[in-house]
């Protein structure tokens, strides 16, 4: 549990310094896509966003009434607009947000101060942000980790014609088994 723990931070902060290096150039990241891990298409009009859907993550309108009432609780609650979930509930979940309403100063002070922006709660043990373009498009990345699960927060602050918050949830224990799709589906990103 802890070499794991350890080698996603490793791996986490190469990503993170590469993005440095990639932000100062404003040059596109190479990302690893793999068309065989990768389902739906995904097309915000209002935002002109497009992505793929992790493979098998179907939407929440695919699921029984009881997962339904469970994610639509917390999309009332945090204004999430659309929700995929990995089919076989294995803990994996994307959830797409329209920010429309929130201004670039907002999005700025969210960048310099995660904790206050998205741990106030005490849910995350561990925080890790970076800040890279990909397809003329500035991607705040946020990693948030606890014991049972890791989270990839993308907030699409520039390029699109409103800002986007992306959200990629996986369970810890599949995490190795799912992170390859979560980095095709970020490779997709794109706008229309």
């Amino acid at each position: 549990m802890i070499k794991r723990y350890t080698l996603i931070s490793i791996l986490f902060s190469l990503i993170i310094f590469a993005c440095t290096q990639q932000e100062k150039k404003k040059s596109d990241l190479q990302f690893s896509i793999n068309e065989n891990l990768l389902g739906l298409t995904f097309q915000d009009t209002m935002s002109h966003l497009t992505l793929r859907i992790p493979k098998g993550w179907l939407p929440l309108s695919s699921f029984d009434s009881a997962t339904q009432t469970k994610f639509n609780s917390l999309k009332d609650e945090i204004g999430f607009q659309d929700v995929f979930i990995d089919s076989l509930q294995q803990g994996g979940s994307l959830m797409i947000k329209s920010l429309i309403n929130i201004d670039t100063v907002a999005i700025g002070n969210m960048y310099r101060d995660p904790e206050t922006a998205f741990n106030q709660q005490k849910v995350w043990n561990q925080i890790m942000k970076s800040s890279f373009y990909y397809n003329d498009l500035l991607i705040k990345q946020f990693l948030l980790q606890n014991n049972d699960l890791v989270s990839f927060k993308l907030i699409i602050s520039e390029g699109l014609s409103h800002p986007i918050q992306l959200d990629y949830i996986l369970s810890r224990n599949t995490y190795m088994l799912e992170v390859k799709k979560i980095e095709s589906s970020i490779g997709s990103i794109n706008s229309l």
